[in-house]
């Protein structure tokens, strides 16, 4: 009896502990398999962006249909700009990324980069920046959703000062009609990106992000990171 009691006992602590561990997978993969940062309305956003050239009104023909978490979401649009499946991948490695699939070239394709082949002034301060650009970068706003200038005092790790900006800016690469910014990002994942934007019919978006393994010491080294970005995507 004392035998089969053990015997149960152990069957008992066996199940539950492939329990624990199944729900633990779960919550792991769940928490860091699928949750990357972008939220629908932002992937929403920039393909409605992408779209915008040829069709203004594209919002009640863009159907959301397919996402994995944070980290993809799908989109199918039929309209004056033709017929498409977007797809929106926010990869940690390589940034936020807008890929679609053309039926009637019946090809995947994807923008190039923003200010590809474009002069550039090199930018050490966020005061040499266009005003909206500073505005979309966070410049205006106070504690956390704020943006440090160069050298400025930020929160580098987690234990965090709320007066102070999580991100800070690094430098940039400048001309009229587009611009590439490199950024800190403090935090327990102490982290750097790039963010370009491009200046059309007088305003300034947002067109492309990247994540990056260091900061850019010289507007050189960020076109050489913005280029290499350009050559693992093709």
């Amino acid at each position: 009896m004392r035998q089969l009691s053990k015997i149960v006992f152990w069957g008992l602590l066996g199940s539950s502990a492939v329990v624990v561990g199944i729900v633990a997978y779960v919550f792991v993969a769940a928490r860091y398999f699928d949750s990357c940062g972008i939220s629908e309305s932002q992937a929403r956003s920039m393909v409605l962006d992408h779209l915008a050239s040829k069709d203004r009104a594209a919002e009640p023909r863009l159907n959301y249909y397919q996402h994995r978490g944070t980290c993809e979401h799908a989109f199918y649009y039929k309209g004056p700009a033709g017929e498409f499946d977007f797809v929106v991948i926010d990869d940690p490695g390589h940034g936020v990324t807008l890929t679609w699939w053309d039926f009637a070239r019946e090809e995947v394709a994807q923008p190039q980069s923003v200010c590809a082949g474009n002069p550039l002034t090199e930018a050490r301060s966020l005061e040499t920046l266009p005003r909206q650009l500073n505005s979309l970068l966070g410049r205006d706003r106070g504690g956390l959703e704020g943006i440090a200038d160069r050298n400025g005092k930020f929160n580098v790790t987690d234990d965090v000062d709320h007066e102070l900006p999580m991100r800070r800016f690094v430098l940039a690469g400048l001309s009229a009609s587009c611009a590439i910014v490199a950024v800190e990002r403090g935090g327990r994942a102490h982290t750097y990106e790039v963010v370009a934007f491009e200046h059309i019919n007088a305003q300034w978006r947002v067109a492309q992000r990247w994540s990056i393994n260091a900061a850019p010491r010289s507007l050189q080294e960020l076109r050489a990171v913005v280029l290499a970005r350009r050559r693992t995507r093709r």
